[in-house]
C-alpha cells in the first residue's frame, strides 16, 4: 500500500469499503498520476497495481483517439479547479491492456486533504448495457423499416403519420398527404425481371428521400405503393413538392445490368379540410385522387 493510503486515509475505510466495491476506483494526484487503485480496476483494465501506480491516467485508460480531448479537459481542470467533467456521469471508451476497447461509465470528483487536491474516480464497465442498447436499436430498425427500400414499412408509417396527423388537428396546422403509385410497374418486372424491379423500387425511394424534408414521413405501404405525410404543409406547397417528385422520377433513367428502365409515377394529394377529419378520411381522398390520376393517363398529380 502506498504512503498516500497510510498517511491520508484509514485502513478501515480502504479495506472495508473501497477495496471491496464492485466498481473500479482510481485515485490520482492533482497532476493526474495514479496513487491508488482497487482490485476491481485491475480486473477491468488488465493491469496490475505495480503497472499502474505512478502512471498518468490518460496514458493508460482512454483509447488513443480520445486522449487529446481528455488531456484538454484535464488541463482546464488543473487551471480552474473545476470543469464540466466533475460530478457528472460520463460515458467513454477505455482501453484494456490487451488492446480491447471497453465501454465505461465513470464519474470524477475531487477530495481536499491537508491542502492537497486528489482526484477520485469511480468506473463501471457498461459493455453489456451498450451491447443491449445496440441490439434493441437494431431490432427497432428491423421492426419499422422496409427491408428493400430502407424507408418506413406500412405499420411504422401509419404509426408515425397518425401521431403527426393528431398533432396537426390539435394545433390546427396544415397537413398534406401524398399517395404514390409506380405506373405500369408490372411491365418492369415482366420485361427486365424481379431483380430489376427491386432495383427500380430502391432507386425510386432514394430519389424521393432526397426530394423531401427530414420532417416528412415517407413509407412503403404496398408492393409499388408509397405514401408521404407532409407536416405543417398546405396544399399549394404540397402540390409543388408532388410535381417536383413526379418530374424527377420521369426524368430519371434506372440502369440495371446494362438495361435502362423508364419509370413514371401517379400521385394523389389530399389535405385536412375540417377539424373533424380523420386520417382515414384524408387517406381515402388521396386514394381517390390517385385513381383519377391513373384514369387521366398516369404520370400526373391530382388533388382531391
Amino acid at each position: 500500500m502506498s504512503n498516500f493510503l497510510e498517511n491520508e486515509l484509514s485502513d478501515i475505510i480502504f479495506r472495508g469499503v473501497i477495496q471491496n466495491v464492485n466498481q473500479a476506483v482510481v485515485i490520482a494526484d492533482h497532476a493526474g498520476n495514479v496513487l491508488y487503485l482497487n482490485f476491481a480496476t485491475e480486473l477491468l483494465f488488465g493491469y496490475s497495481e505495480a503497472e499502474l501506480l505512478g502512471k498518468h491516467v490518460h496514458d493508460i485508460f482512454p483509447t488513443y483517439n480520445l486522449r487529446k480531448k481528455a488531456n484538454l479537459a484535464f488541463k482546464k481542470f488543473q487551471k480552474t479547479g473545476n470543469g464540466e467533467l466533475l460530478g457528472n456521469f460520463l460515458r467513454a471508451t477505455a482501453l484494456h491492456k490487451d488492446g480491447r476497447a471497453i465501454d465505461i461509465q465513470f464519474t470524477i470528483n475531487t477530495v481536499e486533504t491537508d491542502g492537497k487536491t486528489f482526484i477520485f474516480s469511480l468506473i463501471q464497465d457498461i459493455s453489456d448495457i451498450i451491447d443491449m442498447d445496440n441490439k434493441n436499436s437494431l431490432l427497432e430498425t428491423l421492426a419499422t423499416t422496409d427491408e428493400l427500400t430502407r424507408i418506413f414499412n406500412r405499420r411504422a408509417f401509419f404509426t408515425q403519420a397518425g401521431s403527426a396527423f393528431s398533432l396537426a388537428i390539435r394545433h390546427k396546422e396544415p397537413f398534406s398527404f401524398l399517395m404514390i403509385d409506380l405506373d405500369h410497374f408490372k411491365n418492369i418486372n415482366d420485361k427486365y425481371g424481379h431483380d430489376a424491379g427491386d432495383h427500380a423500387l430502391q432507386e425510386f425511394a432514394d430519389i424521393v428521400s432526397r426530394a423531401i424534408r427530414s420532417e416528412d414521413i415517407f413509407g412503403r405501404i404496398g408492393g409499388e405503393e408509397f405514401c408521404i405525410a407532409m407536416v405543417k404543409t398546405a396544399k399549394e406547397v404540397a402540390l409543388v413538392t408532388a410535381e417536383r417528385i413526379r418530374k424527377k422520377i420521369a426524368e430519371s433513367k434506372i440502369s440495371y445490368e446494362g438495361s435502362i428502365c423508364d419509370m413514371t409515377i401517379s400521385i394523389g394529394l389530399s389535405v385536412i379540410t375540417t377539424e373533424n377529419d380523420k386520417l382515414s378520411d384524408v387517406l381515402k381522398r388521396a386514394d381517390k385522387a390517385l385513381y383519377e390520376a391513373k384514369d387521366a393517363g398516369r404520370n400526373k398529380v391530382v388533388f382531391a
